[in-house]
C-alpha cells in the first residue's frame, strides 16, 4: 500500500503582489531620490562653505558667551588649514583659573578650531531626508524646509559653539589637571557631538519637520 505525497501550491492573491510590488517600488525610488538630493545638496553646501559658515559666526559667538559666560571669544574666524576650511576661535579667560597645585592667569589666550564641514552637515542631511520623504507633495516637502529653519538655529547654537569652548577647556585641563576634563560639561558634549551626536541631531531634527509639516496638514 503507498501512499502519494503531492505538493500544494498555494495561490498568492494577485493584490498581495501588487501591493509587495508597490511597496519595493516605493523604497528604491525613495533611496534613489535620496541618493541624488545628497549628491547635489552636499555638491552646493561645499561650494558654498565659507560663505554659509561666515553667516554664522556672530550667532556662534553670542551661543558661546551663554554657554560659557567665565571665557571670552576675542575672536572667531573662518580660516583654511591645510586646504581645510575651520573655525578658529582665539579665547581667553576672565579670571584666573587654579586646579590643584596649577594656577593660570586671567587673560590667559588658548585657540580652539572645528571644521566647518561640522556646521553644514545639519541642513545637509535636514534637506535630504526632507526631499527624499516619501508622500509628500512639493509644497508639503516647502513647508517642511521652513519648519527646520528654526530647529537648524535651535542645532547651531549647541554644536560648533560647544564644541569651540570644549576644545579650549579641554586645552586648558590639558595643561592643568587633565583627569579633571571629565567633569566638564562642554567636554564632554564635544566628545559625543563628533562621535555621533551631530548625525543623531540633524536626523532627530529632520523627522521632527517632517512630523511638524504633516501635522500643519492635518490641521
Amino acid at each position: 500500500m503507498s501512499f502519494d505525497h503531492k505538493p500544494q501550491l498555494q495561490k498568492v492573491q494577485p493584490y498581495k503582489l501588487q501591493h509587495h510590488t508597490l511597496q519595493s517600488h516605493k523604497l528604491l525610488q525613495c533611496g534613489f531620490v535620496l541618493l541624488i538630493s545628497y549628491g547635489l545638496i552636499t555638491a552646493f553646501f561645499i561650494h558654498n562653505a565659507r560663505t554659509y559658515a561666515s553667516l554664522w559666526l556672530g550667532y556662534t559667538q553670542a551661543a558661546m558667551a551663554v554657554w560659557a559666560p567665565t571665557l571670552k571669544v576675542d575672536q572667531l574666524s573662518i580660516e583654511e588649514e591645510k586646504g581645510q576650511l575651520m573655525f578658529v576661535g582665539l579665547m581667553s579667560n576672565k579670571y584666573s583659573i587654579t586646579l590643584g597645585s596649577q594656577t593660570m592667569p586671567a587673560d590667559t589666550q588658548i585657540q580652539s578650531s572645528t571644521i566647518v564641514g561640522n556646521a553644514i552637515q545639519t541642513p545637509i542631511i535636514i534637506l535630504c531626508f526632507i526631499f527624499a520623504w516619501p508622500n509628500l507633495n512639493l509644497w508639503q516637502r516647502l513647508i517642511a524646509s521652513i519648519v527646520a529653519v528654526p530647529i537648524i538655529f535651535l542645532i547651531a547654537a549647541i554644536d560648533i559653539p560647544l564644541v569651540l569652548i570644549g576644545s579650549a577647556w579641554d586645552g586648558y585641563y590639558f595643561y592643568l589637571e587633565p583627569e579633571g576634563s571629565e567633569q566638564i560639561f562642554s567636554i564632554q558634549a564635544m566628545y559625543m557631538l563628533n562621535n555621533g551626536g551631530r548625525l543623531a541631531l540633524a536626523i532627530a531634527a529632520a523627522l521632527g519637520s517632517v512630523y511638524l509639516q504633516s501635522l500643519r496638514t492635518n490641521n
